[in-house]
C-alpha cells in the first residue's frame, strides 16, 4: 500500500512539480532506504498528499474556469441549456457545492459492482457504501445521453430543412 502511494506521488511530482520541488532518489545504502521507507507511513503518506492537493488547488480551479469559458464560448447557446446552475454562479463554486451534497457523495460511493478496495482483505464482503470508491458512472451516463439527445436533435433539424 505504502509503496504504491509513494510510487503515484513520486510519478505526481514527475509530471506537475516544478524542478525544484522534484526530489530525486539517491543510490544509497540499505540504512538511508529503510530510514526513507519508515518516514514514508501512511499518516505520512496521507499528509504529503494533501499538501500537494492544497499546493495545486488554484491551479485547478483556474483550470475548470479557463475549460468552462472556452466550452461556453464554443457552444453558444447549447451550453444555457445544459447548465444545471444559474449563470452567474461560479462553476468551481458550483462544483464545491455539488461535492458537499450527501446525496450525491451517496451516489458516487455506492460499491454497485461489489467490488473489493485494494489492500482490504479479500474475504470481507464489500459494504454498499464505501468512502474509498468513487463511481462516477451516473455523471457519464447523463453525459452521454445529452450528447445523444443533442445529436438527434440537430439531424431532426437537418433533414426538416432538406427539401
Amino acid at each position: 500500500c505504502c509503496d504504491l502511494l509513494t510510487g503515484l506521488l513520486e510519478l505526481q511530482s514527475c509530471v506537475d512539480g516544478p524542478a525544484k520541488e522534484r526530489k530525486k532518489r539517491k543510490l544509497s545504502s540499505s540504512d538511508e532506504d529503510t530510514e526513507e521507507k519508515s518516514s514514508l507511513s501512511p499518516e505520512n503518506l496521507w499528509e504529503k498528499i494533501c499538501d500537494r492537493e492544497r499546493s495545486t488547488k488554484s491551479f485547478v480551479q483556474a483550470t475548470i474556469r479557463a475549460w468552462t469559458t472556452r466550452t461556453s464560448a464554443q457552444a453558444g447557446e447549447g451550453a444555457a441549456r445544459v447548465s444545471f446552475a444559474p449563470k452567474d454562479t461560479d462553476v468551481v463554486h458550483q462544483v464545491e457545492q455539488s461535492l458537499r451534497n450527501p446525496e450525491l457523495l451517496a451516489r458516487t460511493q455506492m460499491n454497485r459492482l461489489k467490488l473489493r478496495p485494494l489492500g482490504h482483505p479479500r474475504d470481507k464482503v464489500p459494504p454498499a457504501l464505501d468512502t474509498e470508491i468513487y463511481d462516477d458512472n451516473d455523471f457519464y451516463s447523463v453525459l452521454l445521453s445529452t450528447v445523444i439527445r443533442r445529436a438527434l436533435g440537430s439531424s431532426v433539424e437537418n433533414s426538416l430543412r432538406m427539401p
